[in-house]
């Protein structure tokens, strides 16, 4: 509206200026009716109305998805994920709705989209292949949601939080707060772990040794009530989750290995609960004298030649001291 607004009040100055009224007129007819360039007809007016129109509906669009962001369009409540890969599929079905629309009120003849198609068609089959192929995958994602905004996730030897899923590619952060743009085709056509697509439950494995002897019942007793006393663990087992347990898993020269299985409520704390069930391991055994032995390496050596001992060596030549003396007597002269 502002460059409608604009054009006439240019035509009003120009009019004023002395501009003649053929030149208005025609002016006016070439704004309206447009004008060829070979045998495409160009109509100014219909190309404002476009841009205006694609505006319009891209901006309704964005409403849109801005109240469903929000909650307010939504009868029933969504997790966080289905909302956002709502409000991101109403964007751009907003953004190709506007784009058909506008290009339609500008006059543009759709029977032209064979032959884009078919120069799309090379475009793809040589350097547009791996664009097409992360925009299909992105498309999967925001559908079938085997990866979310949030979830803990493994792709090839990138570990970290899911920041943002976009059409062509997806934000991982890692745990040093690395952000790394992963292309979503990776994540139809690799393995991908989600450590958090069910529930946000985890399990961790504790294993430690102590010394040949120890009273293991006692040591099980304890590593039990230090599980059960740390509030990030899951105590009594519900909903298929297993209860802390310990499990003698073998034994060697001078050592006992045992493991601590717990499941804790949240698997984003895994070093946290680590470090805090380690700290009170150490603590208690101290405690109740129980030691974790260290390691102890013999050390062999082997050889042809024989090593011989002291008593076994022959004793270095002793000077005979009375034999000097009656040296010594024999050059004084008498």
């Amino acid at each position: 509206i502002q460059t409608l607004m604009t054009g006439l009040m240019i035509l009003g100055v120009l009019s004023v200026w002395g501009l003649s009224i053929q030149t208005i007129s025609w002016a006016q007819n070439t704004f309206v009716e447009g004008f060829s360039i070979g045998k495409s007809t160009i109509v100014p007016l219909k190309i404002i109305i476009g841009i205006i129109t694609f505006i319009i509906i891209l901006n309704v669009g964005r409403s849109i998805s801005g109240r469903i962001s929000s909650g307010s369009l939504l009868r029933h409540k969504l997790d966080s994920s289905a909302i956002e890969t709502i409000t991101k599929m109403t964007t751009y079905i907003g953004f190709m709705v506007a784009a058909v629309v506008g290009l339609t009120m500008a006059g543009f003849n759709f029977q032209n989209l064979a032959i884009i198609a078919g120069a799309l068609s090379v475009g793809i089959g040589f350097g547009l292949q791996n664009i097409v192929n992360n925009f299909v995958s992105g498309i999967i994602l925001l559908f079938e949601r085997p990866v979310r905004t949030g979830d803990w996730v493994s792709v090839g030897n990138q570990e970290g939080f899911v920041k943002n899923i976009r059409v062509r590619s997806t934000e991982v952060q890692t745990w040093d707060r690395t952000d790394v743009v992963i292309p979503n085709s990776e994540f139809i056509s690799q393995q991908v772990t989600n450590y958090t697509l069910r529930d946000p439950h985890g399990r961790l494995i504790l294993p430690l040794c102590v010394r040949y002897g120890t009273d293991t019942q006692m040591v099980k007793s304890l590593l039990l009530e230090i599980a059960e006393a740390h509030h990030r663990v899951i105590k009594t087992g519900r909903n298929g989750i297993p209860k802390p347990e310990v499990y003698f898993m073998s034994f060697d020269e001078g050592r006992v290995h045992l493991q601590l299985w717990v499941f804790i409520r949240n698997i984003r704390d895994k070093w946290q609960a680590t470090s805090d069930l380690n700290f009170e391991i150490d603590r208690r055994f101290r405690e109740n004298g129980i030691e974790i032995p260290i390691p102890q390496h013999g050390l062999h050596i082997r050889s042809s030649i024989p090593i011989p001992f002291e008593k076994d060596m022959p004793m270095p030549p002793q000077p005979n001291h009375e034999e000097k003396d009656e040296d010594e007597n024999e050059d004084k002269p008498s």
